[in-house]
């Protein structure tokens, strides 16, 4: 074989190599890039949104219990102001009753540790005094290697003025940021919890489902696109 034949048969090697590369890649599996740590979702088309749940899921009702369904009205204002599609593992770390449940919670993210999921939306908290020692040294110790994007919380919904929430009061992490909203610039509602560990303010859009600093947590993730 001559020079010039050795070197079209590289030629050709090489092409057949970068097809099969590329061929591969479109047929690999992804990996969620985010995670959303939240409430119940339902099944319906998000064009922005490739979803995968912890659990499964129901069609979405013609009408949606926005305490219930709490995570959807968060995936459809993210599918709302997406530049791109995205794919999101959503975990339910809530029962059926409404309560946010430890275990489930510590298992949601010792999931994600082990993923190469790269940031964490977290619009919830639960009460620090509902959280044993042993058990917030367990989910602190989960509170790593991952961006985390925190609501800071607001009065309401069995929340009190002084009531201290967890993973808010570990806002000091540096890879942990708790984000709130303010309705007028420069103007903090007074419902909100752990002003003294807020690191941004996010302008709330109105008239949409999803409110407060829920919100606030999805403007930051849409900032940083």
């Amino acid at each position: 074989m001559d020079a010039k034949c050795k070197c079209e048969y590289l030629i050709k090697s090489m092409k057949r190599v970068i097809f099969c590369l590329l061929l591969s890649s479109c047929f690999r599996n992804p990996s969620p890039e985010v995670a959303l740590l939240d409430t119940f979702s339902c099944k319906e088309n998000l064009e922005k949104i490739k979803l995968e749940t912890n659990e499964s899921f129901p069609l979405c009702p013609d009408k949606l219990d926005k305490r219930k369904y709490h995570a959807q009205l968060t995936l459809r204002y993210l599918n709302k102001f997406l530049s791109r599609r995205i794919f999101i593992k959503a975990f339910n770390v809530f029962d059926a009753t409404g309560v946010l449940k430890v275990k489930k919670l510590e298992e949601s993210l010792s999931e994600i540790q082990n993923s190469k999921i790269k940031i964490i939306l977290l619009p919830i908290g639960i009460r620090l005094k509902h959280l044993s020692p042993e058990k917030k040294k367990i989910l602190n110790s989960l509170l790593k290697n991952k961006k985390i994007i925190v609501a800071s919380g607001q009065i309401g919904n069995g929340i009190n003025k002084d009531d201290l929430l967890w993973p808010q009061v570990e806002a000091k992490r540096k890879n942990v940021t708790l984000v709130s909203y303010q309705r007028i610039k420069g103007v903090i509602p007074e419902t909100i919890l752990h002003k003294n560990l807020i690191e941004k303010y996010h302008l709330h859009r109105e008239g949409e489902d999803l409110s407060g600093s829920s919100q606030a947590v999805l403007n930051e993730y849409l900032s940083l696109e």
